[in-house]
C-alpha cells in the first residue's frame, strides 16, 4: 500500500468517525497556542489511524501483533470478554467521580477544564457509572466513547507481562526473537520534544522524561509514564533497569499514600 493510498484511507475513515469530532474541535481551538500541554487526544486519534490502516479493531491488532508474539498472556482489552473474571482483577474506583467533577461547572467550577459551553450536554447525560469498576476501562473516554477499547486507555495487564514489554524497550525493540520496532523509533519517542523550561516536565512522544518520581538514581535518559489509576512504568536504559509500580490510587488519598511509599520494587529481566 502506497503512502497516498494510506492517507486517502485514513481520511475516509476519519470523515466517517463521529468519535473524532471532539478531537478536531480541540485542535482547531488550540492551533494558535504555542505552549505544550498534556492530552489524550493524540493517542486516541492514533488508535483510529491503526484501525483505518489495518482494517482491524485496535484490540485485535494489538493482541495479534504485540501481546501474543511476546507471550504476554495476561494483557488485553476487555478482560471480562477474554477469559478473565472479576476475581482476577483489582477494582479501580467507584464510578468516575474525578471525571465528573472535571466537567461539572456548577458545583466544581475551578476543578479541571473549563467546560462551561458544554453544560447543557452535561446536564442531559445520564450515562455516568455509579458502581465499582472491575474489569472495565476506568477512563471515561475509553469506556463510554470506545466501548472499552481506545488508543490511549483501556488496557489491562500484570507486572510480569509489563516486564516483558519494558525489556523489549531496553533491548532496542526486541524480545525473545520478536522485533516490535527498531532503536531509531525508540530514540525518536524518548527524545525531548518539548521546551517547557520546567524541570521534570519535559516529554518525548508519549513518554515522560527524567521525572522526579523516577527517583534520585535515575539517569537523564530515563523515561516512562504514570497512569491515572496508579500504574507507573519507568525505564532507565543507562542502568538496564525497568521499574513497574501498580497501585490503585483512586481508592485512597493519593498524597498520603505516595508520601508513605519509600521503596519501589524494580523488575529487571
Amino acid at each position: 500500500m502506497g503512502s497516498s493510498e494510506i492517507l486517502i484511507k485514513i481520511s475516509t475513515y476519519l470523515e466517517k468517525s463521529e468519535k473524532l469530532s471532539l478531537n478536531t474541535e480541540f485542535v482547531e481551538e488550540d492551533k494558535d497556542r504555542k505552549s505544550e500541554h498534556y492530552s489524550d487526544f493524540g493517542f486516541m486519534t492514533l488508535g483510529f489511524v491503526v484501525e483505518a490502516i489495518t482494517n482491524e479493531s485496535m484490540d485485535e491488532y494489538a493482541k495479534k501483533n504485540i501481546y501474543e508474539p511476546l507471550g504476554m498472556k495476561h494483557t488485553t482489552y476487555l478482560p471480562l470478554d477474554n477469559g478473565f473474571t472479576k476475581e482476577d482483577i483489582a477494582a479501580t474506583s467507584l464510578g468516575n467521580p474525578y471525571e465528573y467533577k472535571m466537567i461539572d461547572e456548577k458545583d466544581y467550577p475551578d476543578f479541571g477544564y473549563d467546560c462551561t459551553k458544554d453544560q447543557a450536554a452535561f446536564e442531559q447525560f445520564n450515562g455516568w457509572r455509579k458502581y465499582t469498576l472491575i474489569g472495565e476501562a476506568n477512563d471515561g473516554n475509553a469506556a463510554m466513547g470506545g466501548n472499552g477499547v481506545a488508543g490511549h486507555a483501556g488496557l489491562f495487564s500484570t507486572a510480569s507481562d509489563l516486564a516483558i514489554l519494558s525489556q523489549a524497550m531496553l533491548n532496542g525493540g526486541e524480545y525473545n526473537g520478536v522485533k516490535l520496532y527498531d532503536k531509531d523509533t525508540i530514540d525518536m519517542f524518548t527524545t525531548q520534544h518539548t521546551d517547557t523550561g520546567k524541570e521534570s516536565e519535559e516529554f518525548g512522544y508519549c513518554f515522560k522524561l527524567d521525572q522526579i518520581w523516577m527517583g534520585d538514581s535515575a539517569t537523564i535518559h530515563a523515561y516512562g509514564h504514570d497512569g491515572f489509576t496508579g500504574t507507573t512504568v519507568a525505564i532507565d536504559p543507562d542502568n538496564n533497569l525497568s521499574i513497574l509500580f501498580l497501585l490503585i490510587k483512586c481508592k485512597a488519598d493519593l498524597e498520603k499514600v505516595m508520601g508513605r511509599i519509600q521503596i519501589i520494587i524494580g523488575i529487571q529481566m
